[in-house]
């Protein structure tokens, strides 16, 4: 569905609109090139509400990011926004730099339950379509995760149960309609219905969609509850929800070799978790689950590890992690939880949210409260597990690393921290809400906030509105440019409108180490001074030649990121000169593989080569020197 759809709707659609907003004080890192002073906002319907939820990097630069859109009345659709390292729309993309793609397009009509009572909660009305996850193939495809009503169909037990979506996209924002059906594959884990006439379908996880070496899709989601348990005898009703994960071939049909007919989840008897985030482990194809559940009187986080071959993860969790002090409820294998111990007060639980791999192990973002009394405080909260899913005491103070930020007008704000990205010098930034505003916070590899940046560490965004929040977060270029995506929210719906932040957390060049010999005889003290020349030293007349050479070059190339199909090699270069870096990879027996990126004013060159391949390669580097000469240097790099 192109964006004409929604201009018929709701008037002409506006490519972006630049906004008023105030950063912390000491804002060292806000990316100021990037939108109005690091920030904007896109209105994808105007009079109308919309969002982001997710974003990744745009191969070439720039980034796609997902949300909603209203294309009617309540009726919502998937919205991909493509805009470029500066945050402005990419016209080359959809319509103008959007693509809405209407899942569920209706009739929304009251389905039947069971025995034809029509439900108490009457017929669907389309606003529970929204995407929330979003990633880039190989080939350059887009490919979009979300969640969306049923629509009419005789055999369901209700039309307002939700079902998973996956959406694939052509370069220019097109559905490919290789894929699934016209580009889009439903996925359905339940009927959404209890026996009581009540229905929680299924969803789909923040940030949760990822491509495996191999071209399969695997995500995280949720599997809403049942109007019977089927095919286990006797049949029950189903009445909490579960966390899931689900799989797809390349053309978007289910994986029939993963879990049962595509499908797995963890039976967490009489626990009912809200589904978050999700992350892929890239040494083991594990995928991680975040979700959240009210246990004991206070919510805690809930971890899931499915295997690669889609079944519950063993290793991971139950009797192999040890439950924190505090937590009441059991868990089965696979599934790891905890608050930990040591939190002052009473009262105290956490939301988890993003998961992701970070030093090593499983970095989980959530906020949660701390205590009751004597001060209701939410913070923004990071803990960190091994993996076999117990909590990494090395990390924060406990397990756990937190952030408050003062009221002036008293107490403190309530402080959200939503998902995270790591960079490349495992220093690691948490996006989501502070009060009325945006939060985004940069923290050390341990947990702790990096000082030298933001306000302490922190960056507060003030969009314009009452609500304002990020939820997605992506990094671009040498992985040191940050991109959240959110919303400026408010209390009136139709002033909602997508948003983005962007900060540039460029890392240090460390500065070359001169020592000086000690000499080992003094030096003879002069008797008689030195005559005073009374002829001036003649001016040099021929000019220092600009550096023809590269100087002191090093490489260092890895797997990284959601995708594990690319190699990101960083260089770092002495004798600057303006231009490109080209590093091209060759394995033994194998064609090389090159890729291109720029070469930054420190020195510092970030280029993506797409190889799936571990091993130990012969890089050939070629760099531009002050000179305008290229050179090319030689280097062996082992990728791991």
């Amino acid at each position: 569905m192109s964006r004409r759809i929604a201009a018929a709707a709701t008037g002409a659609l506006v490519a972006g609109l630049a906004l008023t907003a105030v950063p912390s004080a000491g804002a060292v890192g806000l990316d100021t090139a990037f939108g109005s002073g690091g920030f904007t906002q896109i209105p994808v319907s105007v009079g109308a509400a919309d969002q982001l939820w997710t974003t990744t990097a745009a191969p070439g630069g720039g980034t796609y990011s997902a949300g909603y859109a209203t294309v009617s009345g309540t009726n919502r659709a998937f919205s991909v926004v493509k805009v470029d390292d500066k945050g402005k729309l990419d016209p080359s993309f959809g319509d103008n730099g959007i693509a809405l793609i209407d899942v569920a397009p209706g009739p929304f009509v009251t389905g039947v339950v069971n025995t034809g009572v029509a439900p108490a909660g009457g017929a669907p009305t389309g606003g529970a379509e929204t995407a929330r996850g979003i990633t880039v193939q190989p080939d350059g495809k887009i490919l979009v995760l979300g969640e969306a009503e049923t629509v009419q169909l005789a055999t369901r037990k209700d039309t307002r149960d939700t079902d998973v979506y996956v959406v694939r996209l052509n370069k220019n924002g097109t559905r490919d309609t290789t894929f699934g059906t016209g580009g889009i594959s439903r996925i359905d884990f339940s009927d959404g219905s209890t026996a009581a006439g009540g229905i929680t379908g299924d969803a789909a996880a923040y940030s949760g969609i990822f491509v495996r070496p191999n071209g399969k899709i695997v995500f995280g989601a949720s599997r809403g509850v049942d109007s019977t348990e089927v095919p286990v005898p006797p049949a029950t009703a189903r009445t909490d929800r579960d966390t899931a994960a689900g799989q797809l071939l390349p053309t978007g049909v289910v994986d029939p070799d993963f879990g049962t007919a595509g499908k797995v989840s963890t039976r967490n008897e009489g626990i009912n978790e809200n589904l978050r985030g999700a992350g892929l482990d890239p040494e083991n194809g594990r995928l991680l689950v975040a979700s959240y559940a009210n246990t004991g009187g206070a919510n805690r986080p809930y971890i899931f590890a499915f295997t690669e071959a889609g079944t519950t993860d063993s290793t991971f969790g139950g009797a192999n992690a040890t439950i924190p002090t505090g937590v009441t409820a059991t868990v089965p294998p696979g599934v790891t939880t905890g608050f930990p111990a040591g939190i002052p007060g009473s009262g105290g639980g956490a939301e988890a949210y993003g998961v992701s791999v970070h030093d090593g192990k499983y970095l989980v973002t959530a906020y949660g409260t701390r205590s009751t009394t004597p001060d209701f405080l939410v913070d923004s909260l990071a803990f960190r597990f091994n993996k076999n899913g117990s909590l990494d005491t090395a990390f924060g103070t406990d397990s756990l690393s937190s952030y408050n930020r003062p009221n002036p007008a008293g107490g403190h704000f309530a402080d959200r921290s939503r998902n995270h990205v790591v960079l490349p010098d495992q220093r690691f930034v948490t996006v989501g809400q502070s009060g009325p505003s945006v939060l985004l916070t940069v923290r050390k590899k341990d947990g702790s906030l990096d000082t030298s940046v933001g306000d302490g560490g922190a960056f507060v965004v003030d969009l314009g509105g009452t609500a304002d929040v990020t939820w997605g977060v992506t990094t671009l270029g040498d992985g040191y440019k940050v991109v959240a995506v959110g919303t400026r929210g408010t209390s009136t719906a139709s002033e909602n409108n997508s948003a983005l932040v962007s900060l540039d957390l460029s890392a240090p060049v460390p500065a070359p180490i001169v020592t000086t010999p000690t000499p080992t005889t003094p030096a003879p003290t002069p008797t008689t001074p030195a005559p005073t020349p009374t002829v001036p030293a003649p001016t040099p007349t021929t000019p220092v030649k600009k550096a023809t050479t590269a100087g002191k070059v090093s490489l260092t190339c890895k797997r990284t990121g959601k995708q594990t199909f690319t190699i990101r090699c960083t260089i770092s270069q002495q004798n600057v000169g303006a231009g490109n870096a080209t590093v091209s990879l060759k394995l033994k027996g194998r064609k090389a593989v090159t890729g291109k990126g720029k070469v930054s004013s420190k020195g510092k060159s970030s280029v993506t080569v797409k190889t799936t391949r571990k091993g130990t390669y012969v890089a050939t580097i070629k760099l531009p020197t002050p000179s305008g000469k290229t050179v090319t240097i030689k280097r062996t790099v082992k990728v791991k």
